[in-house]
């Protein structure tokens, strides 16, 4: 969703104690939804509890496929909750400030409260394969209406919305099957199958979403001199290119990294001054680090960012050139414990530069 460079941005921030309840509810209802399901497949036999024998082996493979799908939603969403309300961030891309809102935090609770009651219904028609198929493609229904109000947002969410459509269209289809054909299973079987290829290729297609580190302190937000530099709306080529090689730098070592060059497509994507403010606030906010390049002469933003990243308790890698003077101020910021300086030269690579800055962040590491 882009960034409108005209109007300031008017939002009520959603609480950490909101987040944090809505992944206590969505996470106990998603438990008992666990617990169900086994209770009521080993409640099939005659006397009460059934024997191994006595459990059908379809139910069986109806069981296990749900709790695989449950595992899937349940990472998939608190992943989606904690990027959007906790970091901010999308794959080391910072999000829209307007996709962390109160009505957005409000319409997914609802989401995610609706589809845990699901799950949690589904897991009493374990046994009842066609109520259990018509309760997953209801289920299906749903997650495709609200990935796509996010299209556009989040990478996983055009990968949820198109995965889902194509294995619901597939679901349906063997369901009309069982309709016609009433006494044969296998369009059941096939049908499992495909809810269960749609979780596989939901993990293959989004391994970084699912899998990758959202810790804070291995975010990094990168302050550097930007307007000053511009002509004619872009940035001079070589400096572009030594913005761009930390970034892969540090990214490549596993470091999440926020850049306003970046995130406003090098100048030719320039946002109004409120805007950006907001948003490389918010990013040093959310970033455990901050490396800041002071730039000759010192840029005032990058000096107003320093000034934030001190007061937020930022761990902070200063980069100015040896041969630049530096401010008054900062030369005391580099005596502090939480900062380190690197005195770059003119024969520097970008690849040593990538070196030195790592170095430092790890310094700083706990």
């Amino acid at each position: 969703m882009p960034r409108s460079a005209n109007a300031p941005i008017t939002q009520v921030r959603v609480s950490q104690s909101a987040v944090s309840s809505l992944k206590s509810i969505f996470s106990v209802l998603m438990g008992l939804s666990v617990t169900n399901t086994l209770v009521v497949l080993i409640h099939e036999g005659k006397s009460g509890i059934a024997t191994l024998a006595e459990i059908d082996r379809l139910h069986v493979v109806f069981a296990g496929v749900l709790l695989f799908t449950i595992a899937r939603f349940y990472l998939g969403n608190v992943r989606h909750v904690d990027d959007f309300y906790v970091a901010g961030s999308v794959d080391g891309m910072p999000l829209d400030p307007r996709a962390n809102t109160a009505g957005r935090f409000i319409a997914d609770f609802a989401v995610l409260l609706l589809e845990a009651l699901m799950f949690g219904l589904a897991s009493f028609y374990v046994v009842h394969p066609t109520n259990f198929i018509e309760i997953v493609m209801v289920l299906l229904v749903v997650d495709i209406m609200w990935t796509f109000s996010d299209l556009g947002v989040a990478p996983h969410s055009g990968f949820w919305l198109y995965n889902n459509l194509v294995h619901l269209a597939a679901i349906a289809v063997c369901f009309a099957l069982h309709i016609q054909y009433d006494h044969s299973q296998v369009p059941f079987y096939f049908a499992i199958g495909l809810l269960l290829t749609n979780g596989i290729l939901d993990f293959a297609g989004n391994r970084g979403f699912y899998f990758a580190d959202r810790r804070q302190d291995s975010a990094v937000f990168l302050s550097a001199p930007f307007t000053q530099l511009l002509t004619d709306g872009t940035l001079p080529t070589e400096f572009r290119e030594r913005l761009v090689a930390v970034i892969d730098h540090l990214e490549a070592e596993g470091w999440s990294v926020d850049n306003a060059h970046q995130r406003e497509n090098w100048g030719a994507g320039l946002d109004s001054p409120y805007t950006a403010v907001t948003a490389d606030l918010d990013g040093i906010e959310k970033a455990g680090f901050m490396v800041a390049i002071l730039g000759e002469p010192p840029s005032p933003g990058v000096q107003l960012e320093i000034g934030f990243a001190l007061a937020r308790d930022k761990k902070l890698v200063l980069i100015a050139d040896h041969d630049d003077p530096m401010p008054y101020l900062i030369r005391g910021v580099v005596e502090r414990e939480s900062v380190v300086l690197i005195q770059t030269s003119s024969g520097q690579s970008t690849y040593e530069l990538g070196e030195a800055i790592s170095a430092a962040l790890k310094k700083l590491e706990p």
